[in-house]
């Protein structure tokens, strides 16, 4: 931090650090216990760390992460708290994947075990493409 940066890595529910349940715990649930563990890990980290400056923050993601970034990107509540939002490689349309990729076996998992067209509604739960018209957030994509 003495060149004024701070890193704040949440190590989320869906990542492989507390076993396979929490792995696992993110199933039909992409944008819920995650995005929650993100608002609890910075308002904590804010409230912990004085230096931090809460008018000078960035959000990056990788992959899930980039989809969380998506994700966030379209909750005007957690999103006003960036500066700046930096998607890598994320997830942006539940549906685009489902009907897109050769191994349908990872996207029916993380809706729960539902194709897109046996329910649709569980690609939609959490769509970052249904939030687009809320993102005032400059993004680096």
């Amino acid at each position: 931090s003495s060149q004024g940066y701070a890193v704040i890595a949440i190590n989320f529910h869906g990542s492989d650090s507390y076993g396979q349940n929490f792995t696992n715990s993110i199933t039909g649930q992409y944008g819920s216990w995650p995005y929650e563990d993100l608002q609890k890990g910075l308002t904590h980290a804010l409230s912990a760390y004085s230096y931090i400056d809460p008018n000078r923050i960035a959000a990056l993601g990788a992959s899930y992460g980039g989809y969380m970034i998506n994700w966030i990107a379209g909750q005007p509540e957690m999103s006003a708290r960036f500066k700046t939002l930096i998607c890598h490689n994320g997830l942006f349309d539940m549906r685009a994947m489902g009907y897109s990729t050769e191994e349908l076996f990872f996207t029916e998992y993380d809706a729960g075990g539902f194709t897109p067209w046996t329910n649709p509604a569980a690609y939609e739960l959490y769509n970052p493409v249904n939030h687009v018209a809320n993102w005032t957030v400059p993004m680096l994509v």
